[in-house]
């Protein structure tokens, strides 16, 4: 049995501060390359 999967939305807030820099774009990236996150997830980051 597949579970179905909806599209989401992954949403940072803060996105040009030291843990997003340092930490968290680097692991999105990471668990893109290896085809980890679903096609249809997308990333909203923001900032002031």
């Amino acid at each position: 049995m597949t579970i179905p999967h909806e599209p989401c939305v992954f949403t940072l807030f803060g996105a040009l501060g030291d843990l997003a820099l340092r930490k968290l774009f680097p692991s999105l990236y990471q668990l893109d390359r290896a085809n980890l996150l679903h096609p249809d997830m997308r990333i909203l980051a923001l900032s002031r």
